[in-house]
């Protein structure tokens, strides 16, 4: 394969042909978000060829949603960032095979493209979802969604001008040019060719196995976790549902997988409204600063008394 494009490339790219681009702007079609795609995945395939497959499929999963990122659709941020979440869980999963310099690189700018959408996504649920509802309880949460809704839409120009730059092009490109033929699939390591050429329902079936072996033995404890092991479990725990979703089509369907599917689902979600609260703890600190610091600190404070007792009404 040839070469990526010299790095003053200023081109642009698109996931859908022409015709899709033109009927979209003939019928006023907003910038809507896309979603992950199912994988269908060959029991015949090597475990690189399933990295390849799926790493594809979460590259076109972010480039899908340039759109409506570019138009400020929360949803569309919250999309290419579970794309980007996604890729890199790959990454991890795969991890044995990617030990090149060029990997790192990929997976270096992959975490500095999450880390722009970010601010945009969180304070938008954050405002949507806990400060919103309070609203009625005085001028104080009026005055700290305005704030934090100046924060959120700052966070938003951050995010497009993220898309609209040479560096996320540039990313998209090498990342294709990658997957397709970078130095993972060629380095001659012994170990490392092992690894790629292992069979795919032997890799998936073991990686399976042992992060699943992992979080419980983590969880075993959780009520007495620090946040920050907290969060690390309920990563963990998103790594194995997304492995799960990649391997789902070289496995049998059953109730036992969906029941364990939908089981870390639901501590994913909680662990998740325990981080929430943790993170927006540490933000008071830059919320509540001048003009108004004691209004503001007075509804924080309410937003996160809610929080706690939406949490405790759940256990």
């Amino acid at each position: 394969m040839s070469e990526p494009p010299a790095d003053d490339w200023d081109g642009v790219y698109e996931v859908k042909s022409k015709p899709e681009r033109g009927y979209a702007l003939a019928d006023g079609e907003p910038a809507c978000e896309s979603h992950a795609r199912d994988l269908p995945l060959s029991s015949k395939m090597s475990a690189a060829e399933v990295f390849q497959a799926i790493g594809m499929e979460c590259l076109r999963h972010i480039v899908a949603n340039e759109h409506a990122v570019a138009a400020e659709n929360p949803e569309g941020v919250h999309q290419m960032r579970v794309g980007l979440r996604r890729l890199r869980a790959a990454m991890s999963l795969f991890k044995q095979m990617l030990t090149d310099r060029e990997s790192a690189a990929i997976k270096t700018e992959l975490k500095w493209l999450t880390e722009q959408l970010g601010p945009a996504r969180d304070l938008d649920v954050f405002v949507r979802d806990s400060v919103a509802p309070l609203e009625g309880s005085g001028f104080e949460v009026k005055l700290l969604r305005r704030d934090l809704e100046t924060r959120r839409d700052e966070g938003f120009e951050r995010a497009c001008a993220a898309v609209a730059g040479k560096r996320y092009r540039k990313l998209v490109l090498k990342t294709l040019f990658w997957l397709h033929d970078g130095a993972w699939r060629t380095i001659e390591d012994d170990l490392v060719a092992a690894q790629r050429q292992r069979p795919a329902v032997d890799f998936a079936r073991e990686e399976l196995d042992r992060r699943l072996h992992k979080i419980m033995r983590r969880s075993r404890k959780v009520e007495h976790l620090e946040p920050y092991k907290r969060h690390k479990l309920r990563i963990a725990i998103k790594k194995l549902r997304y492995a799960g979703e990649f391997f789902a089509s070289l496995f049998k369907a059953s109730r036992r997988r969906a029941v364990m599917a939908a089981t870390l689902e639901e501590l994913q979600d909680a662990l998740g409204r325990l981080n929430d609260m943790a993170v927006h703890r540490q933000m008071t600190g830059d919320v509540v600063r001048p003009p108004k610091r004691q209004q503001k600190a007075f509804a924080m404070g309410l937003v996160t008394d809610g929080q706690r007792s939406v949490v405790l009404s759940d256990i």
